[in-house]
């Protein structure tokens, strides 16, 4: 065999090492809530099928054993108590690493977006401009106060996200379809006549609320059924 026919094999031996090396990535972490358990996500690639041992390890500092196989792996770090400011989070298993930063934060950070979504939606009565920026207060937190990173990262990872969600995307549809609903029978003169019917009887500020609380009962079928259509007629 001529000397450019051993190049050329070895060559194509070298590109296949290559293309069969084992790998593993980790979802970003960002920031996590401190003294309480990591949740990581990790991918890995053209690993033995039975899965490799690997260690995850936090500023290099191995802390515990793992198992991993092709494709994702969750992995939740028990006793990740770690102390304020910036740290390195790392895998090692089959001769490859991974490493992502995470930044701890208060455990009542996390309670912020939630309430600031119900403070402005009392105050302005729009759920669509205070879950906006409840969306991006919590980006806003996760992504170390950047604004502009904040709102892409609110639009192309959470939004998106979210609506690419089979589950959610099922809520989604449901919810429009009975609003759609809602909105017919409104139109025709349903609701209407429901109050026509409920006039004589809720007739004080008392007997309201119990008519109120009746049809709460009486409308049972779905939880978002009874909100719409309760919510309207009274």
């Amino acid at each position: 065999m001529s000397r450019r026919a051993l190049a050329l094999v070895a060559l194509l031996f070298c590109a296949t090492s290559l293309i069969a090396a084992p790998s593993l990535t980790i979802e970003p972490a960002g920031a996590v809530l401190r003294h309480i358990r990591v949740h990581l996500e990790i991918t890995g690639s053209e690993l033995p099928p039975d899965g490799v041992e690997g260690q995850v390890l936090i500023d290099g500092r191995p802390v515990q054993q793992v198992t991993l196989v092709n494709g994702k792996n969750e992995v939740i770090l028990e006793s990740a108590s770690l102390p304020a400011g910036s740290h390195t989070i790392g895998v090692q298993a089959g001769g490859v690493m991974a490493e992502t930063a995470v930044r701890p934060i208060p455990g009542w950070l996390s309670i912020v977006p939630p309430l600031l979504a119900i403070v402005l939606a009392l105050l302005f009565h729009d759920v669509i401009i205070a879950l906006s920026v409840a969306i991006f207060s919590g980006a806003l937190i996760f992504y170390d106060w950047n604004p502009l990173t904040a709102f892409a990262r609110s639009v192309d990872r959470f939004v998106v996200g979210s609506l690419a969600n089979g589950d959610h995307a099922k809520i989604i549809i449901f919810s429009m379809m009975l609003g759609g609903m809602v909105g017919l029978i409104s139109r025709s003169g349903g609701t209407q006549g429901i109050v026509h019917r409920m006039r004589g009887f809720a007739t004080t500020a008392r007997r309201g609320q119990v008519a109120t609380w009746l049809m709460g009962i009486f409308i049972f079928f779905d939880d978002y059924a009874n909100t719409l259509i309760v919510g309207s007629t009274m």
